[in-house]
């Protein structure tokens, strides 16, 4: 018989009350010898419930069974999938899928270093033939149905699963909860409990019993079985531990939540380490931080110190870009898996596909909240009745978004009851929105310490730059089109909707950007000096202007990618890899993306914004630990009479406004000047001492 504890299973589980992984789930796998389980989602944070059990289930060899919905998560992936409607092409991506998806929980396609605990676990139980996959699809479901959580009409969707003990025992449970950290533990889920041994349970535990294996045998008529190919499991295997992963000896994977109050942290730069000392005298501020001095972990230690000192017992971490928040998630798996001083924190995701805002709510303590920036969901989150906010720090990454107007309207005054406000920018001040500047002042606080580019050019953490310049004419298209803009102007004024003057100026800036001539004046130049396009991103006004721009790319090489909003984030990793050589981008590529390879940035359409400046050429800036020697370069695209006033050394205050249309070309005029006399003073900033390798 099972021992005690196995025996003394309740008939009905439910978290809040219970916790189904480590009443239920662990409590059975450390005895038993098979686990099969039907579920219709998976996540590999399932291996945390399995953790109390894990030295029975690899020293017994406990079989594990997980039956599941290939249901993908990752917007990036499902948009490969889109297209594709033949009954051919359904079956042979709703394979891929299935890889996919055991592929990502394993790391693959992740440098070593960047697979966490749970990756290398799960991919050792995989290719040990201790944890097998199988992946369940209803006959009449369409291709569109796997590919996001938000259609869940036509899934297979079954909640059930038993453990077999070593003297035939067995235990079977039918609930709402799926194999998942937040099905065992924070989502209010419920199972009912059949055992063997109880004799009122016997007729439902055989049905259901029968159940789970008439669908892991492949019996049930109504759906298709996909199995893990044998390409995939050699791949699993290659990238596998040969011997058996072990948890960090840190408390992360503890549930004791003790922690050392005498460890110290990471060795940082001086400017980090005031950078944290300031923030935690002032307890609200800003840190304003040149893009590639170590804004995230300057954060992260900041985030250390408070919880070592139990200042703080969970934290939010807010920003927008999937791109930006999978790169925080990264950063929390290394900092978890690393840091000896913290306790076992549960991060919780609220983007993308992710939906764990409430469970987030429902885990006062030692938890982790990433957060898209949404005003509907951050009101929903301050205005809950969490009981820890004084106990609580939220993080505002790239803070300058925060006060979208959007923003302001609903959530003014909603930070104060946070114990702890940090911000995090390049440059924090959004031009021309006093208000906007007012409201991040009022909830998060001032700027507490600031690091620009020239001091981290100085101190040797960001590298020195060259600066070159690519002056071109307006065109007769480009005079056409200034006129098509004031017609448009004109005739709003009878619409009942008529243009502001900021309106009609940013209009004409577009076509100052999208100048005609700017193709052909990079094609010169990349003839002229091709080399500069190897390790680039070449910045772009839109998809239109980018295919103009790819044109001209492609005459000197066809190893570069375009990199627009809805594109996969897999190019970034190429170009950082070097198996291409350029991105042609616009936006979407400004925020917090770390390419140490990237050695150029073209400017080929530019905003007025000096923080969008900042951020691109910052790309280019960071040091690449494979080549210290690397100087950067950033390549501006300016008009001809903008060129020749910077040649001569004519200030802003020179440029007179005259007409409207003379005003909004030397509005242009002074954005351009300000910005090149700018980037030509960081430019000449030089290298004073011994390199900070850190």
């Amino acid at each position: 018989m099972p021992s005690a504890s196995v025996l003394a299973l309740k008939d009905r589980y439910q978290n809040g009350k219970d916790n189904i992984g480590r009443d239920l789930i662990a409590r059975c796998l450390s005895e038993a010898s098979l686990y099969r389980r039907g579920t219709g989602f998976f996540s590999s944070s399932a291996l945390k419930a399995y953790a109390a059990a894990m030295d029975h289930i690899i020293g017994n060899k406990v079989k594990l069974e997980i039956l599941c919905s290939p249901v993908i998560q990752d917007k990036s992936v499902i948009r490969q999938f889109e297209e594709l409607h033949t009954a051919e092409s359904r079956a042979a991506k709703l394979q891929v899928i299935s890889e996919t998806i055991v592929l990502t929980a394993i790391g693959y396609k992740l440098d070593p270093e960047r697979r966490d605990y749970r990756q290398r676990l799960l991919a050792y139980l995989i290719s040990s033939g201790q944890l097998e996959f199988k992946f369940a699809v209803p006959k009449s479901s369409e291709l569109d149905d796997f590919l996001t959580t938000e259609n869940e009409s036509n899934l297979y969707h079954v909640k059930n699963g038993y453990f077999r003990f070593g003297d035939g025992s067995v235990v079977a449970f039918d609930g709402s909860f799926n194999e998942s950290e937040s099905g065992h533990r924070h989502h209010i889920d419920r199972t009912q409990v059949y055992r063997s041994w109880i004799k009122e349970d016997s007729s439902r535990l055989l049905n259901l019993v029968k159940d789970v294996d008439t669908d892991w045998e492949e019996k049930n008529p109504h759906i298709e079985i996909f199995h893990l190919s044998r390409e995939a499991m050699q791949v699993i295997r290659r990238v596998s531990p040969t011997s058996r992963p072990r948890p960090p000896t840190h408390g992360s994977n503890s549930q004791s939540g003790n922690c050392p109050q005498d460890s110290k942290g990471p060795s940082l730069w001086a400017h980090q380490t005031t950078a944290v000392e300031k923030f935690i005298v002032a307890g609200h501020g800003i840190l304003e931080m040149a893009t590639g001095t170590g804004k995230t972990r300057t954060a992260l230690e900041i985030m250390r110190r408070l919880i070592v000192s139990g200042k703080i017992e969970s934290i939010i971490v807010c920003t927008y870009g999937t791109d930006l928040l999978n790169q925080w998630s990264d950063n929390f798996d290394r900092w978890l898996d690393s840091s000896k001083s913290i306790p076992a924190l549960s991060v919780f995701k609220m983007y993308d596909s992710h939906n764990e805002l409430q469970a987030f709510i429902n885990a006062p303590k030692n938890s982790i909240l990433l957060l898209s920036r949404d005003a509907d969901r951050l009101t929903r989150l301050l205005k809950s009745d969490r009981p820890n906010w004084a106990r609580t720090i939220i993080v505002h990454d790239e803070i300058h978004g925060l006060a979208s107007p959007a923003v302001v309207a609903k959530l003014r005054g909603l930070h104060a009851r946070l114990g702890y406000r940090l911000g995090l920018s390049a440059t924090p001040e959004r031009e021309y929105d006093v208000e906007g500047n007012n409201f991040i002042e009022q909830e998060i606080g001032k700027v507490v310490y600031a690091y620009p580019l020239e001091n981290a050019i100085r101190d040797g953490i960001l590298c020195e730059f060259d600066y070159e310049l690519i002056p071109f004419s307006l065109t007769e298209d480009d005079a056409e089109r200034r006129k098509s803009v004031f017609g448009r102007y004109a005739a709003s004024q009878y619409t009942g909707a008529p243009w502001t003057q900021e309106r009609l100026f940013i209009e004409l800036s577009k076509v100052v950007k999208s100048a005609v001539q700017k193709p052909a004046k990079l094609d010169a130049y990349l003839s002229a000096k091709p080399e500069s396009l190897r390790g680039s991103i070449v910045f772009v006004l839109d998809r239109n202007q980018g295919g103009n721009i790819c044109e001209v790319i492609r005459r000197h090489t066809i190893s570069y990618r375009s990199y627009y909003a809805g594109t996969d984030s897999q190019y970034i990793e190429e170009l950082s890899s070097g198996r291409i050589v350029s991105l042609v981008a616009c936006e979407r590529l400004n925020e917090g993306v770390d390419i140490k390879k990237l050695r150029s940035v073209f400017l080929v359409s530019s905003n007025r914004a000096k923080l969008d400046t900042i951020q691109r050429i910052g790309r280019c800036l960071r040091k690449d630990p494979e080549d210290l020697s690397k100087r950067a370069l950033v390549v501006d695209f300016v008009t001809e009479e903008t060129y020749q006033a910077f040649l001569s050394g004519t200030s802003n205050d020179q440029v007179a406004f005259c007409d409207v249309d003379e005003e909004s070309a030397n509005r242009e005029m002074k954005a351009d000047l300000a910005r090149i006399v700018w980037l030509h003073s960081v430019s000449l900033a030089r290298f004073e001492g011994v390199s900070r390798e850190n």
